[in-house]
């Protein structure tokens, strides 16, 4: 999947060498290598929409917008579509209810995300906005298995060249939010919004670049995107006020919302 033009780009891009990379897998696999683009999508759906966050003071996740539009809106589509594919997978580290081959597959119960078991390599985080029906035919076989344990499966397979590549980094960081309150736009619920959630108001996030993500033990359910903050905790001290709180709207479905694209 290509998402970039290299005609665009001024800087350094390795996406000829992952292509590369992915066709000497698949010969080696004896599996097809296919090639499909979506630069247009990626520049409508992300891009464009970042420059504009960007310029409008937020710091956005490209990571959290891309699964979101693309590889799980996009790429998807053209795979159930085009491909006649049965299911995606991914090299998220991941998990879902359904289980590793779908063996738990129920369309009716619908699927949860959850964390993988590297809890340090986890990316359910960047996932928390994907829609219910991509994440019924997805799966995530890395969910299971350690980073060092993935490695090693692929030095004993003889894809020594790939499993000793350096690992890639986040594409932005956001910086420290110094506030005790924050404000969220309409949350994005993965499966159905958390009854505890509705009635007690409490619930464990995890807040990092402009998003909160909401968790129930190993289950992702959700997350929201940060719209503002409340004052800086220095003033607060000064107040000595309590613990933090995240307001979001609720209550609310698990549909896309619009025309915001998260």
């Amino acid at each position: 999947m290509r998402n970039w033009d290299l005609a665009d780009d001024v800087g350094h891009c390795t996406a000829d060498v992952e292509a590369e990379d992915a066709a000497w897998i698949c010969k080696k696999l004896d599996i097809p290598f296919r090639e499909v683009s979506f630069v247009k999508e990626y520049w409508n759906e992300v891009f464009s929409y970042l420059v504009s966050d960007y310029e409008a003071g937020f710091t956005p996740n490209p990571d959290i917008l891309c699964n979101k539009r693309i590889k799980f809106d996009c790429f998807f589509n053209h795979a159930m579509e085009n491909i006649q594919a049965d299911a995606v997978a991914t090299g998220h580290y991941a998990r879902t209810s359904f289980g590793e081959d779908l063996q738990f597959y129920n369309p009716r119960r619908g699927v949860r995300l959850l964390k993988a078991m590297d809890q340090i390599k986890d990316q359910t985080f960047f996932l928390s906005q994907v829609n219910q029906w991509a994440l019924q035919r997805s799966v995530f076989p890395l969910g299971d298995y350690t980073k060092e344990a993935v490695k090693k499966i692929a030095m004993a397979a003889g894809f020594q060249k790939i499993a000793q590549k350096p690992e890639s980094a986040p594409a932005c960081h956001h910086p420290s939010l110094y506030t005790n309150m924050f404000f969220t736009g309409m949350p994005h619920w993965i499966h159905s919004p958390p009854k505890r959630l509705l009635k007690d108001r409490a619930w464990e996030c995890h807040m990092s670049y402009q998003f909160a993500v909401f968790y129930r033990g190993e289950e992702c359910v959700g997350s929201a995107r940060i719209l503002r903050v409340g004052p800086s905790i220095y003033a607060e001290y000064l107040q000595k006020t309590g613990p933090r709180h995240l307001y979001i709207p609720l209550p609310s479905s698990s549909k896309d919302g619009k025309p915001s694209p998260y």
